[in-house]
């Protein structure tokens, strides 16, 4: 896998009848994100820090928008200064690939944005 397999990739449409990745899995393509963690092999979560309201509430409305054009949608929380993102696909209950795809999308607009 390559580093920008994931800047390659769009997300899919997902069953329930597909696994979640596995452990294994996990490492290369956390490695090609920023900051992210995974949170029991689940989730994908990032907080994005910023000085006023507007900056975390501009990336959340970013966020939405390529979520929306990729189908993958996370839940995020906006705070004064701050933007937490959490992904995880639903219907297998842990990670799929789409997650890492859209973490890689978030990435790219914070880089283009900053």
């Amino acid at each position: 896998m390559g580093k920008e397999f994931l800047e390659s990739k769009k997300c899919s449409a997902c069953s329930g009848l597909f696994e979640p990745i596995s452990s294994k899995e996990i490492p290369p393509l956390l490695a090609q994100l920023d900051g992210w963690v995974v949170e029991g092999e689940k989730r994908l979560e990032k907080t994005f820090h910023f000085k006023d309201f507007t900056k975390p509430l501009q990336l959340l409305n970013a966020v939405a928008f390529v979520s929306e054009i990729q189908g993958h949608h996370p839940d995020m929380e906006l705070s004064w200064g701050r933007l937490f993102v959490r992904i995880t696909t639903h219907k297998i209950n842990g990670l799929h690939l789409n997650d890492f795809i859209l973490a890689k999308k978030i990435d790219e607009i914070c880089r283009v944005s900053s």
